[in-house]
């Protein structure tokens, strides 16, 4: 095994090291038509949408390097994909995760030649911009599909260099059959939103890496960080496209760390970090592996199951202290019909289908001010259990996206004297029991989510990205997550940019009804930066309004 990890990382290097400062001139990655790409199916839980889900493991996060091959060279060629699904994210797939990660890579190393080059066969029937059978960059979403419908097989099988430009090879029939012993072991999907640092964080935290594709300028191919973790910048102009894995973050250097395909000796051995801006600038799609689960658990879902932590005797709630109006020490006894779970679904426009839900927790006041947390489980299909935890009082609302309701899910409450209460529930249920003729549309929860695009001649701007070149210009969007459950009552919405730059109108958006109904009262700006408190005002038909402050710099992540 050692001796063909040589070939992947040094072994090849006298034979490209002529056409190496070139590579960056190529399109190493055919983009995924950007038609096709919205419409491959998103991960079921929208994490980046979600302030909080980025696991407080810390500000600084990298999933164990012992999990991935080693990073490999390849060399002149336009192989980039292949070395980063079939031969990085294979090989990590491949690897039993575990609480105490090995000492080195004990996975299979797989062939990213036989990807690439299976999959460039395919697209050699298909328009793209160069011909020829190992000429050309492939596509990220068609490897994924090839890997999920044939396989790969592991570097032994495959492991020539220079790449001999015939596929397929004489014995392709043993290698077919071998490559069917090693699909996928996972679902994949791309992202909802691939300029949101939050987003990417939220998946690295709980160890899924992302596949990114990006654009690229020539200091990129040069790029060294052999003394102090120096994060790439990018200057610009884009000169080729490229395909890698984010595998951490490091909110101190402000930059994601990547696993790379160009040898030792880029970045750190093969590692290095793109600075958060940079990244932003940079990446044009994303893409992501999840290993399907094992087991679930199963919980009663008829009768709402109670587990008090902190007590072992079978007790039918868990305590909770507070004080008397006289100053005398309570203890209240926390019963299943103290809480109720509310629900609220909202159709997400344009997201195939997607829809968002809304958890929260209702109970008495007292109760309430004893929660310090609530933590939302569930499974969703091709993912490990899901936990995201809220401390958003007064009612601790968890949200997610997917394409239907769930119906195993669990509320566990941490009171505030670490006690846990774990309520199973039906969340189909609880939807369908919800009342739809609302006395008082104005207490319907409506979630702002903001979205970024990156103008395409920003990413030619020159010098730090950071200090806002002139060119560096975004088109932003807040649609109001909710609103649709109660659209009909909504006479307008008004968004109070509440900043100097904006002039017009006295920097104010309104919406009539008659304009808001076409996009759920969505607004919307061109500028060179996030606004860090945006007032939101909904007025409804019963004359009640609804006051939203939105920092859309920490929605998006993008703060400092």
């Amino acid at each position: 095994m050692n001796s063909l990890l040589q070939v992947c990382r040094v072994g090849i290097i006298a034979a490209a090291i002529a056409s190496y400062a070139d590579a960056g001139l190529c399109q190493g990655v055919e983009l995924t038509p950007d038609s096709v790409y919205r419409a491959i199916e998103p991960p079921p839980l929208d994490a980046g949408a979600t302030p909080g889900t980025a696991a407080d493991k810390s500000k600084i996060y990298t999933i164990p390097l012992s999990y991935f091959p080693p990073p490999g060279f390849q060399g002149s060629t336009e192989s980039c994909v292949g070395w980063a699904v079939g031969y990085t994210m294979m090989g990590y797939m491949s690897v039993p995760k575990s609480l105490v990660p090995p000492k080195s890579f004990t996975g299979t190393v797989f062939s990213p030649w036989y990807l690439y080059l299976a999959v460039d066969r395919q697209e050699v029937r298909m328009p793209r911009q160069c011909q020829g059978l190992g000429q050309c960059g492939i596509r990220a979403d068609l490897a994924l599909q090839y890997l999920q419908d044939f396989g790969t097989v592991p570097i032994e099988f495959y492991p020539t260099y220079p790449i001999p430009y015939s596929f397929p090879p004489p014995n392709e029939q043993q290698l077919n059959e071998t490559a069917l012993k090693h699909k996928i072991p996972s679902t994949w999907h791309r992202l909802y939103a691939v300029n949101n640092p939050r987003e990417i964080k939220s998946y690295i935290s709980v160890d899924i890496p992302i596949i990114s594709i990006i654009e690229v300028d020539r200091k990129f191919m040069d790029y060294r960080d052999n003394f102090d973790n120096r994060p790439y910048q990018w200057k610009g102009p884009a000169v080729g496209t490229h395909a890698m894995v984010v595998i951490g973050y490091n909110d101190s250097l402000h930059a994601f760390r990547i696993l790379n395909s160009h040898g030792d000796s880029w970045g750190k051995r093969g590692y290095g970090w793109i600075d958060y801006e940079s990244y932003i600038a940079m990446v044009r799609q994303n893409f992501i592996m999840v290993q399907e689960p094992k087991s679930l658990s199963a919980t009663s879902l008829t009768t709402p199951k109670i587990t008090d932590r902190s007590k072992e005797q079978d007790a039918p709630g868990a305590a909770a202290t507070g004080h008397s109006s006289l100053g005398v020490k309570t203890v209240m006894r926390i019963r299943p019909e103290d809480f109720a779970v509310r629900s609220e679904e909202t159709a997400i426009k344009g997201a195939s289908g997607l829809s968002h839900y809304t958890f929260s927790v209702a109970a008495k006041p007292e109760l309430l001010a004893a929660i310090k947390e609530v933590t939302y489980i569930y499974k969703l299909p091709g993912f490990p259990v899901i936990r995201f935890t809220s401390r958003e009082q007064p009612y601790f609302s968890g949200a997610f996206d997917v394409k239907e309701c769930l119906t195993a899910m669990t509320a566990s409450l941490q009171l505030a004297n670490d006690s846990i209460i774990n309520i199973s529930f039906d969340g189909c249920d609880i939807l369908r029991s919800a009342n739809s003729s609302l006395a008082d549309p104005s207490i319907v929860n409506v979630i702002p989510y903001v979205t970024a695009t990156h103008v395409a001649y920003a990413r030619r701007a020159l010098g730090r990205i950071r200090n806002r070149a002139t060119n560096n210009k975004y088109d932003f969007e807040i649609q109001l997550r909710g609103i649709e459950r109660v659209i009909t009552h909504v006479d307008s919405v008004t968004y109070f940019w509440n900043h100097p730059t904006f002039n017009e109108y006295n920097g104010i958006l309104r919406l009539s009804r008659e304009e808001g109904l076409e996009t759920n009262f969505s607004g919307a700006y061109s500028g060179w930066g996030c606004l860090d408190d945006v007032i939101i005002t909904l007025y409804f038909n019963n004359r009640k309004t609804k006051v939203i402050h939105l920092d859309m710099c920490n929605s998006l992540g993008w703060s400092d």
